[in-house]
């Protein structure tokens, strides 16, 4: 079995029950959590996918046509909203994530970096796959991976000897190279490894702080611990409009800050971020009532004269899907998460650096001006941070592709003129800080057979 997306979610779903026709699979990519990985990613539901489902998949594909009789069911949607903060009913429905460990067949296991739907739960429970196992990690080519995956002569070249391997018993060489080929989008580099996450990683936290300069309307991000005792940021729920008085109209609040920011001074040497990213974030807010809201985490990069450029092209990335209005033109986003506040407790017996693991089974309503600890887990990160460039970073509580004004539901209600502040701590006391996974160079780099150099982007 080969194909991505929805056929990979199928593979993961057919091999954990091994039926004794099938010989090998190639995921590239596809989630093992339906929960995590696609509807309700942090327990928050991702609207813009389910709209997409909805008016494209389902009429299209599974209902297509006008046939007498023929209607969607009715639990298609029903099930996606009576659901909202039910993990265990899509875990029974859809995601291998439980039974990885039943695959007997070969898995090559093929991760486009940043994707936005697949990569963080397609790559979190590889290390549970006990059969032979190949794992790349391909350049960034934004919504148009698919093609960028088979039409690309070397992959399709390995795609063949892993075939041949497994379906013609060739010996093609493949078994006897390293387990993981990742590519470096800062470089331009493949690297080869034995194992994912690279065991040399060093987990590197990089604490946020207010740091404002006059020429700069953002935060500082750097390796120092924060130094002083009390020290936080405040910016205003997204949700908080302006009424036009008499009438059912809001408008959006030119004083409001609605996000914070922050970012690292230009690096004095390239890091190199390989594998699981998450945010350890303190806060608090000031709603009254029972509170039900959301963080929105971004990670970019800043090159010294704009966006990072492509090595291989000369061109600036190509923005992902997820860039909203509130990213600067010079920011290129390599990652993204998010967490529904009241989620926030973890599973400390499944959680790993990079890999905070939440149960989404018991929920937690916060009160309002308490500090609470989140992690927060985001897409990994496959990418070298030039020196002179900038690690940035953004937090939120409001994103483009989900809808959080009623958390409950995909309507929009109407947003509410209260004031409701959040504050993001960052002090000796209260630590907020990225957990990232450093990668430096091995002392002498892996020989293989035959190197992926011509699987570049375009």
């Amino acid at each position: 079995m080969m194909g991505a997306s929805y056929f990979g979610v199928n593979q993961w779903s057919t091999a954990i029950q091994n039926p004794p026709h099938l010989k090998c699979i190639v995921p590239c990519p596809g989630t093992t959590d339906n929960f995590r990985g696609m509807i309700y990613p942090g327990s928050v539901l991702r609207s813009s996918f389910v709209i997409y489902i909805v008016s494209k998949i389902l009429q299209e594909a599974i209902w297509p046509g006008l046939l007498p009789g023929k209607e969607l069911p009715e639990n298609v949607i029903a099930g996606i909203f009576a659901n909202s903060e039910d993990g265990p009913f899509y875990w029974e429905h859809g995601g291998a994530w439980r039974e990885m460990d039943k695959i007997n067949v070969p898995v090559l296991s093929i991760a486009p970096a940043a994707n936005d739907l697949h990569i963080t739960q397609h790559l979190s429970h590889y290390n549970s796959i006990r059969s032979p196992k190949k794992l790349i990690i391909s350049p960034w080519a934004g919504s148009r991976y698919q093609p960028f995956i088979f039409e690309t002569e070397a992959i399709n070249e390995y795609l063949l000897r892993w075939f041949d391997y497994w379906l013609k018993e060739i010996d093609t060489g493949i078994m006897d190279e390293p387990e993981v080929a990742i590519y470096d989008n800062g470089t331009g580099r493949w690297q080869y490894e034995d194992e994912y996450p690279v065991r040399r990683t060093e987990w590197k936290r990089f604490y946020i702080g207010t740091g404002l300069t006059s020429t700069s309307p953002w935060g500082s991000l750097g390796e120092d611990s924060p130094g002083r005792q009390k020290d936080s940021s405040t910016f205003k729920h997204p949700s908080v409009k302006r009424q036009i008085p008499g009438s059912f109209i809001f408008l959006p609040n030119p004083d409001n800050k609605e996000f914070l920011a922050f970012t690292t001074p230009p690096l004095e040497e390239d890091i190199t971020i390989k594998g699981p990213v998450s945010m350890t974030l303190y806060a608090s807010t000031t709603e009254k009532r029972p509170s039900d809201w959301a963080f929105f985490i971004k990670i970019g990069e800043i090159g010294p004269d704009g966006p990072a450029l492509n090595p291989v092209t000369g061109k600036p990335f190509l923005r992902p899907d997820w860039t909203d209005a509130w990213t600067p033109k010079e920011v290129n986003l390599w990652s993204y998460g998010n967490l529904k506040t009241k989620f926030r407790r973890l599973d400390e017996s499944r959680s790993k650096p990079g890999n905070p693991w939440h149960s989404f089974t018991d929920p937690e309503i916060l009160e309002p001006n308490t500090v609470y600890e989140f992690q927060i887990e985001l897409v990994p990160i496959f990418n070298t941070f030039k020196k002179g460039h900038k690690i940035w970073l953004q937090i939120a509580c409001e994103d483009k592709d989900y809808n959080l004004w009623d958390s409950k539901s995909s309507y929009v209600t109407g947003p509410s003129p209260r004031s409701i502040d959040i504050t993001v701590y960052h002090s000796r006391e209260y630590p907020s800080h990225l957990v990232l996974p450093v990668v430096r160079d091995k002392e002498k780099d892996i020989k293989v057979k035959s190197p992926l150099c011509d699987f570049l982007p375009h």
